[in-house]
C-alpha cells in the first residue's frame, strides 16, 4: 500500500517541524527569475522568529551537491519575485526509519556557481 509506505516519512517530518522553531508559511511555491530565466518550485517557505525566512527542500533519497545549487537558485528567484529576504536554506533529508538530517546552508555563496552551471548548460544545449 503506497499510502502506508508514506507514513514513516510523514511522521518523521511532523516530528521534525514540531521540535523545530519553524512555522510553515507556504508550500509548493512556484518561483521564476526573469533576470536569469529559470524557475522551479520551492517545497517549503519557513519562518523562524529568530532569523527570518528560510527555504526548505525536502529529499527522501540521496542528497547531491547539485541540490544545494538548486536551492540557492530558488532563494534568489524567491527574493527577486517577492522582494522578501531569505536568511538561509535547508535541505531536509527524511528517511523511513524516522531520522531526519538537516543541512543549513548560506545560499548566497552558491548562486554564482549555479549561474555558471546554467550558462554552461544553456551553451551546450545550443550546439
Amino acid at each position: 500500500d503506497i499510502i502506508a509506505d508514506l507514513h514513516p516519512y510523514i511522521d518523521s517530518f511532523h516530528n521534525w517541524i514540531a521540535a523545530s522553531e519553524y512555522l510553515v508559511v507556504e508550500s509548493e511555491l512556484p518561483v521564476y527569475s526573469r533576470f536569469y530565466k529559470y524557475g522551479g518550485t520551492i517545497d517549503l517557505v519557513l519562518q523562524n522568529p529568530a532569523v527570518g525566512l528560510v527555504l526548505c527542500d525536502i529529499k527522501t533519497g540521496q542528497v547531491y551537491p547539485e541540490h544545494y545549487l538548486q536551492l540557492a537558485a530558488y532563494a534568489q528567484a524567491y527574493e527577486e519575485t517577492t522582494g522578501n529576504r531569505v536568511h538561509s536554506t535547508i535541505i531536509l533529508q527524511i528517511r523511513p526509519e524516522a531520522t531526519v538530517h538537516e543541512s543549513i546552508v548560506d545560499w548566497h555563496s552558491l548562486i554564482a556557481p549555479y549561474i555558471a552551471a546554467k550558462v554552461l548548460y544553456d551553451w551546450q544545449r545550443s550546439k
